[in-house]
């Protein structure tokens, strides 16, 4: 066994944790997913975070498709959200939003899209992506691991 790989894969989760990701409504919505997201910001891999709109948005949509559920339930499973992934709830937001400048949504949504519409790239990033923003923070590519295996802690 060496040390050198494990420091390496804990150096790469490091740099991960630096990502924040933001559960909108629609993956809390399904309770399996709600729990796998959940258990995946336990991890700190990343930053998970919601708001209360998110969560009233969200919560209102089970009440409406389950009535066998009722809001105590929804608003306790709420509360355990935000005590355990920590720093989780976004808070004074409410002032940008106004500033914000979103795509109409028809346009966006239309196909074939009109002539004057900026393309949006629905590419997820691919490794190559990667190695240029390790590259310019300054870590080594080797730092990124490509495998379950590496990320897991067994490979180097």
């Amino acid at each position: 066994m060496s040390w050198p790989p494990r420091l390496k894969i804990w150096a790469w989760a490091i740099e991960v944790n630096r990502f924040i990701v933001l559960y909108d409504a629609c993956v809390l919505y399904p309770a399996p997913l709600r729990d796998l997201l959940l258990r995946l910001a336990l991890t700190d891999l990343y930053r998970a975070r919601w708001s209360d709109a998110i969560h009233e948005e969200w919560i209102r949509a089970v009440l409406r498709n389950r009535p066998d559920l009722s809001r105590q339930q929804l608003e306790r499973t709420r509360a355990l959200m935000n005590a355990h992934v920590r720093d989780a709830l976004v808070d004074g937001y409410q002032t940008l939003i106004p500033a914000l400048k979103l795509p109409d949504l028809k346009t966006a949504m239309s196909w074939p899209p009109p002539s004057n519409a900026e393309p949006i790239s629905r590419q997820p990033p691919n490794r190559r992506h990667l190695r240029e923003i390790v590259e310019v923070e300054g870590a080594g590519v080797s730092s990124i691991p490509t495998t379950l295996q590496q990320i897991s802690g067994g490979g180097s």
